[in-house]
C-alpha cells in the first residue's frame, strides 16, 4: 500500500504545483497592470484627426458628435476670463447662436506630442441685434452683416479626447465686420496708444 500511496501524492502534488505556477503569471500581470491603462495612447496623425473630426462636428452643430471627442472635465481657457466652467459643447453655443450658419475651415494643423495646434478662418452672417464679446453684451448696429475672422486654437489630447483647449481669436475684426468698431475710432484709437519718446 505504501507504494501505492507514495506515486499518488507525488502526483498530487505535481497537479497542485502545476495548476499553482499556471496561475502565478496571470496574477502577476493583472497586479502589474496600472490604473489607467484603459486609458488609449494616441499617436500624433490620431490627434490631429481627432481635432479635424472635432471641427467637422463643430461645423455640422453636431452636439452629440462634439460631446464624444471631448473630455467630461474639458479645461477651456480664453484670454479674458481664464478658464471656463459649463458642458463642453457649450463652449461653442454663443457663436453658433450669433452666427448660426457660419462655416469653417481649418487652415493648417500642426502636432507634437499630445498637443494640436488648429489655424482656422470663419465666415458667418450675424444673426440678432447683440452680442457677447470679451463678457460683454455688444449692440451691433446692422443686422446680417458677413464676418470672417481666424483663429488659432491649441487643444491638448488626453486618453483620445480633447482635454484641454486654448482659442485665440480675431475679436478686433469681427468688431470692425459688424461695425461696432469703426476705422475713424481706430484711428483715434492709435495716437493715444502710442507713446511719446
Amino acid at each position: 500500500m505504501r507504494r501505492t500511496v507514495l506515486p499518488v501524492l507525488v502526483l498530487v502534488t505535481m497537479l497542485l504545483g502545476v495548476f499553482a505556477v499556471g496561475r502565478l503569471p496571470a496574477t502577476a500581470a493583472q497586479e502589474a497592470t496600472p490604473a489607467g491603462a484603459e486609458c488609449p495612447t494616441t499617436t500624433v496623425d490620431e490627434n490631429k484627426a481627432l481635432v479635424s473630426q472635432l471641427y467637422e462636428a463643430l461645423g455640422a452643430n453636431d452636439e452629440a458628435a462634439m460631446a464624444a471627442l471631448m473630455a467630461e472635465d474639458l479645461e477651456y481657457y480664453t484670454p479674458s476670463k481664464g478658464e471656463r466652467e459649463g458642458s463642453p459643447e457649450g463652449f461653442f453655443q454663443g457663436q453658433r447662436e450669433n452666427f448660426a450658419e457660419a462655416t469653417v475651415t481649418v487652415d493648417q494643423l500642426m502636432a507634437e506630442g499630445d498637443m494640436v495646434a488648429a489655424y482656422t478662418t470663419w465666415t458667418g452672417t450675424f444673426q440678432g441685434d447683440k452680442a457677447m464679446f470679451f463678457g460683454n453684451e455688444l449692440n451691433i448696429p446692422e443686422a446680417g452683416l458677413t464676418s470672417e475672422w481666424v483663429s488659432a486654437v491649441f487643444f491638448r489630447i488626453e486618453c483620445g479626447k480633447v482635454s484641454e483647449v486654448w482659442p485665440v481669436s480675431d475679436r478686433l475684426g469681427h468688431l470692425r465686420d459688424l461695425g461696432v468698431i469703426t476705422e475713424d475710432e481706430l484711428r483715434s484709437a492709435d495716437a493715444m496708444a502710442t507713446p511719446e519718446p
